[in-house]
Parts: structure tokens; C-alpha cells; sequence
């Protein structure tokens, strides 16, 4: 995946699940490529696997990043409160579940999200800077809240990143808001 052979790395995975079915980090890998895809389906299926598996908020975090790609924003929304009973110090996953209720309409919980997300943040002085859905989500935080320039600012590192990781969905995604947010008038 690293170098950017995505079929060779799908059939490696797919042999190393067909060797091991029962391996929750081989199909947690297969999700993360098939997302990086956009090949939503495929990627809930795997992610549900890697959850059976092994149960971890990361998997949980990530299903819900799926749905929320796949626009099944109740099951995203469900996935990202699971993660966060687990694990409740995870701003990334706040973002991303605020942002979804934001576009619900749901702009009170919306907030209370976002003002933890910002909380931990500060009290963890970090921010994961490996993680393009994280990033790509807090931006999308900070615009919603009319921070454009630290919008910018997060939307261009998550597009950076998806590059490195080759998430050819999610670059796209992050193309399309970034030229909203430089030309509100380009939807």
C-alpha cells in the first residue's frame, strides 16, 4: 500500500484473510484499502470483521468514518459513540461525530463536541498529524465554526496526508472542500 500498488496489496490481504480469517488487523488493513478506494461496502464489511474480531475503539472509529463516507450518517454517528464509551479521550472521533451532527442540524451537540474535542486537545497539547479522516474532520470543525484559516490549514495537512497513504476517496473529498471553502460560489 505504502508504494502505491493497491491490487498487489489487495490480493496480498485478501490471501492473508483466506489463510486467517479470524486476523482483525488483516481485515482492518483490507477495509482501509477499500476505502481509500471509496469502495464503501466492501470497506463496512471488512471493518465489521476486524470489529468482531477485536472489538477496539480504532475499529469502531474507523467503521463510523465508513458510513459516514457511505452517507449512512445514524450508523457513523452510533460507530463514533461506541468508540468513544471505549476510549473517551479521542478528539478525532469528536470532530468527526460533531460534524455529522452538524449536518443533522443537531448545531448544540455539534458544539459540545467540538468544545471537548478542542479541551482535549489542549490538555494533550497534540494533534494527530498521521490521521487524514482527523485532520479532514477538524477542519471541517473549524469551518463550521467560521475559522477559515485553521480550516485551511487542517484541510490542506489532511490532503497532504492522503496523498502520502494513497486515500484516493478521501483526497478527493478534501479537493472538493478545499475549493469550496477558497470559492464559496464553486460548489
Amino acid at each position: 500500500m505504502q508504494r502505491g500498488s493497491l491490487p498487489l496489496a489487495l490480493a496480498h490481504l485478501d490471501e492473508a484473510i483466506r489463510l486467517d480469517p479470524t486476523s482483525a488487523l488483516a481485515h482492518s488493513q483490507r477495509a482501509r484499502l477499500h476505502s481509500y478506494l471509496g469502495e464503501w461496502e466492501a470497506a463496512l464489511s471488512d471493518w465489521s470483521q476486524a470489529i468482531y474480531w477485536d472489538p477496539s475503539p480504532a475499529h469502531y472509529y474507523q467503521r463510523g468514518v465508513t458510513y459516514a463516507c457511505g452517507d449512512y450518517f445514524d450508523e457513523a454517528i452510533a460507530d463514533l459513540s461506541r468508540s468513544l464509551e471505549i476510549e473517551p479521550q479521542q478528539p478525532n472521533v469528536l470532530y468527526s461525530r460533531g460534524n455529522l451532527l452538524y449536518a443533522l442540524g443537531e448545531i448544540k451537540a455539534a458544539l459540545d463536541d467540538y468544545e471537548r474535542a478542542f479541551r482535549l486537545e489542549a490538555d494533550m497539547n497534540r494533534i494527530d498529524l498521521s490521521d487524514e479522516y482527523g485532520l479532514y474532520g477538524r477542519g471541517l470543525a473549524y469551518w463550521n465554526m467560521g475559522d477559515k484559516a485553521t480550516a485551511f490549514s487542517d484541510l490542506q495537512a489532511a490532503l497532504q496526508v492522503s496523498r502520502q497513504h494513497h486515500n484516493l476517496a478521501l483526497e478527493q473529498r478534501v479537493r472538493r472542500s478545499l475549493l469550496q471553502l477558497s470559492n464559496p460560489d464553486s460548489a
